[in-house]
């Protein structure tokens, strides 16, 4: 979507009580995803890494948290959509993995989990995430092969573990504590993605994470 059909068909989902779990912005594009929700929303795109720090510390003042957010691969045009929450929020960026791991395990500790991953390359591979409260199990892997990430998935799902998000510019996977049925598909056509997601629909499901890249 262009900016100007974003912004109509958001405006159009909120009046009717749904709200972006999702949201994606590369250049001019856009890509998201709606689910049913209510309270406050606040959209951004195209931003430097300072201007959205700054914005998220204003909205969580107001009361509101992270959802979702996207950068571009190299890491200087950053988006995000902000919602109503609770309790403590951190958000960090330009992580390198042994950086990301020591962060992660901290938090982790504290009682804060993953709420989202992206993986960037500025140009070396650098990771960002929020954390907020959370508790049980928790698992992230990055940069698998398409088989190693369904081997895990399905260990995972046999332990009681559900995959959250799998973040863009390669197969990475964050599992957290989960109950039910799951299907995950990789590499889908556009009209692939639309047939499958309407049978899952037809069936009781519904999307949790969706991913537009051209390398998984």
């Amino acid at each position: 979507m262009g900016k100007d059909e974003f912004k109509s068909l958001n405006d159009g989902y909120f009046a009717q009580g749904l709200r972006l779990v999702r949201y994606q912005r590369d250049g001019d594009s856009r890509f998201a995803l709606w689910r049913p929700g209510g309270g406050a929303q606040r959209v951004h795109g195209g931003t430097s890494i300072e201007k959205f720090t700054d914005l998220g510390n204003d909205y969580f003042k107001q009361g509101l948290r992270i959802v979702d957010f996207h950068c571009d691969g190299g890491g200087n045009d950053w988006a995000g959509v902000w919602r109503p929450g609770t309790g403590p929020q951190h958000f960090r960026a330009g992580l390198s993995w042994n950086e990301f791991k020591a962060q992660d395990l901290t938090y982790f500790g504290q009682g804060l989990r993953l709420v989202r991953v992206v993986r960037l390359y500025e140009p070396t591979v650098k990771y960002a995430a929020v954390w907020r409260p959370g508790s049980g199990a928790q698992w992230f892997h990055p940069h698998l092969t398409s088989q190693a990430f369904h081997d895990l998935d399905q260990q995972y799902f046999n332990e009681g573990l559900r995959l959250k998000n799998t973040p863009v510019w390669s197969i990475c996977g964050l599992w957290v504590p989960g109950i039910g049925a799951q299907w995950v598909h990789l590499g889908l056509s556009h009209d692939e993605f639309h047939d499958q997601d309407q049978t899952y629909f037809n069936k009781g499901l519904r999307l949790v994470d969706v991913v537009v890249s051209s390398n998984v």
